[in-house]
C-alpha cells in the first residue's frame, strides 16, 4: 500500500461551515454553486499514519476562494476531527439531494490528505482517501476489505458524481491516487478539453484532477503554507484575470485549469497531476471570478460558529458578525482568533465600524499616507478613516499597512472614533493609548493587567476592541 502525501502550518482546527446564499451570489451560469471542502493534518491511528502540515490550510484557503471570489453560496469544511467518514458521506448525500441541488447547479468536492492505492490481482488499481478517523494500518501489504469499512473510495466518489443532479461535478484530490476506473488525459491544446466553454457549460459533466500519479506523492513545503497542488491552484484562480484562464475570456474552464495545473506544477514538485473525464456529455464546470466588491461593505459572516462558546471573545465576534463589520473574506472560513494582524487588516474593520454607526465622508478626502494607493484594495480602511478626517497624516508620512498592529496603532485607530462619538476632537499629539484606556476601550483579556502599548494586537483581541467602540456609541 503507498500512501500519498500531503500537508498545513496551522494549529488544528474543527470546523462545520455553511456559507449563507446571500452573502455571494451564483455565478450566472448556475442556479447554486456548492462545495465540500476537506483537510486532514492529523489522523487518529497516528502512529499508523504519517502526519501532514498543510492539508487543513489548504482546505480552508480553497473554501475561501471558492466561498468569497468565485459565487459558491453553499461551502461545506471539513478539517481536522471534523473530517470523519460519516461527515463526508453525509455531506456527499446532501448534495446527491435533488432538494439541495437543482440540475443548473455546479458542485465542487476538494481533498487534501492521505491517500491509499493498493494494487489489484488483475493489475488495476484500488484507490482510497483516508478520512481523520480510519483506523488504517500500514502494514507491507494491505487487503482492499480492510480499508472499504474506514476510507472514503474513488469508486465511491465517482457514484456520487453520477447520482447528484448537478449540471457539473469537479473532483480536485490533493494527493495521488489511482483506481478511478477511466484514462487519464494529458491536457493539451489539440486535446478535447479545449472545446469553447458556452458548448462544455451546455452539457452535463463530471470531471477529477488528480494532484499526482500513484506512485508519486503529492509534496507539500513551508514556504508556499501549502501543498504543491494547492498553491498552483490558488495562483492558478487568482482574480480578477486567473493566469489559468488561458484564452483570457473570463472564464476557467475545467480543461483550462488541468491544463494550467499540469504544466505548472512539475517545475515545483515531482508530481505529476492528471485529469479524467467521469462521465457526463463532455461538459465541464466554468469558474468565472464574481465581481470584485467594495472592501468597506457590511456583510454578515458565520465566523462566530468557529469560536468556542466559552471563549472569552466569542460575544465580541459574534457583535461584529451580526453588524456586518467581520466577513468571511477577512481571515478565512475559521477565525483563528489569536492570529496577529496587520495595520491593513485593522484599519479595514475600523473603518467598517464607523460606517456601521452611521459616519460618511463629507467633502474632499484629508492628506494621504505616502505610501497608501488609491488603486489597493487592501488599503480601503486606512483611506475610509482618512477621508473621515479621523487622521491627519503630515506630509510624506507612511503607514505601514502590512506591519504588525500594536495596541497603539490601534488606538490611533479607534480613539478619534470614540471622542468624536462624545462630541469632541482629539488634540494634535493627545495620548491616544490613554484616551482608549479612559474610555475603556482598551483593558486587555479579560483576566489579565491592560495591554502595553507595544503588544501586538490579535484577531480576538481586535473584535474585544471594535465591539466596545460600538456598545460606547450605541449606548
Amino acid at each position: 500500500m503507498t500512501l500519498g502525501r500531503r500537508r498545513w502550518t496551522v494549529p488544528l482546527a474543527v470546523a462545520f461551515l455553511a456559507c449563507s446564499p446571500a452573502l455571494v451570489p451564483a455565478q450566472p451560469a448556475y442556479r447554486q454553486l456548492h462545495a465540500l471542502v476537506v483537510g486532514v493534518n492529523r489522523y487518529a491511528a497516528d502512529e499508523a499514519i504519517p502526519q501532514l502540515r498543510c492539508a487543513e490550510a489548504d482546505a480552508q484557503a480553497v473554501g475561501q476562494l471558492l466561498g468569497t471570489k468565485y459565487g459558491f453560496g453553499d461551502v461545506r469544511l471539513l478539517v481536522g476531527k471534523g473530517a470523519t467518514r460519516e461527515a463526508v458521506q453525509v455531506e456527499l448525500a446532501r448534495l446527491a439531494d435533488p432538494a439541495v441541488v437543482s440540475g443548473d447547479d455546479g458542485v465542487v468536492v476538494f481533498w487534501s490528505g492521505r491517500a491509499a492505492t493498493l494494487p489489484e490481482p488483475d493489475d488495476a488499481a484500488c484507490a482510497y482517501l483516508i478520512p481523520q478517523d480510519a483506523a488504517v494500518t500500514t502494514g507491507a501489504v494491505a487487503e482492499p476489505a480492510g480499508l472499504e469499512g474506514d476510507c472514503i473510495s474513488t469508486e465511491e466518489l465517482a457514484e456520487f458524481a453520477d447520482a447528484t443532479p448537478a449540471k457539473h461535478v469537479l473532483l480536485l484530490i490533493g494527493a495521488g491516487t489511482g483506481g478511478w476506473g477511466v484514462d487519464r488525459a494529458s491536457p493539451g491544446p489539440d486535446g478535447v478539453l479545449r472545446p469553447d466553454a458556452e458548448h462544455r457549460l451546455a452539457r452535463r459533466g463530471r470531471s477529477v484532477i488528480v494532484a499526482a500519479q500513484p506512485t508519486e506523492g503529492a509534496v507539500e513545503q513551508g514556504e508556499w503554507a501549502h501543498g504543491a497542488f494547492t498553491f498552483r491552484l490558488l495562483g492558478g484562480l487568482l482574480p480578477p484575470n486567473p493566469p489559468a484562464d488561458e484564452d483570457q475570456d473570463g472564464t476557467v474552464t475545467v480543461g483550462e485549469l488541468a491544463a494550467y495545473l499540469r504544466a505548472s506544477i512539475p517545475p515545483i514538485a515531482a508530481q505529476t497531476p492528471w485529469f479524467a473525464q467521469l462521465g457526463g456529455d463532455a461538459g465541464g464546470l466554468a469558474l468565472t471570478p464574481a465581481e470584485m466588491s467594495d472592501p468597506l461593505e457590511l456583510k454578515q459572516s458565520h465566523l462566530a460558529e468557529t469560536v468556542p462558546f466559552d471563549h472569552w471573545a466569542y460575544d465580541a465576534v459574534q457583535i461584529l458578525c451580526d453588524a456586518g463589520i467581520l466577513t468571511d473574506a477577512d481571515f478565512g472560513l475559521v477565525l483563528s482568533g489569536d492570529t496577529e494582524v496587520t495595520r491593513y487588516q485593522a484599519a479595514l474593520l475600523a473603518a467598517r465600524t464607523a460606517r456601521s454607526l452611521g459616519s460618511e465622508p463629507a467633502g474632499e478626502p484629508g492628506q494621504p499616507y505616502a505610501d497608501v494607493r488609491a488603486d489597493d484594495p487592501q488599503a480601503a480602511g486606512i483611506r475610509y478613516l482618512t477621508a473621515l478626517g479621523l487622521l491627519t497624516p503630515q506630509p510624506g508620512e507612511r503607514f505601514g499597512g502590512e506591519a504588525g498592529a500594536t495596541v497603539a496603532d490601534l488606538c490611533k485607530l479607534v480613539s478619534p472614533m470614540a471622542a468624536r462619538a462624545r462630541g469632541v476632537e482629539l488634540a494634535p499629539g493627545a495620548d491616544v493609548v490613554q484616551y482608549a484606556r479612559d474610555a475603556g476601550l482598551i483593558i486587555g483579556h479579560p483576566r489579565a493587567d491592560e495591554a502595553e502599548p507595544d503588544a501586538p494586537v490579535t484577531r480576538y483581541s481586535l473584535a474585544m476592541v471594535l465591539s466596545r467602540l460600538v456598545g460606547l456609541v450605541r449606548h
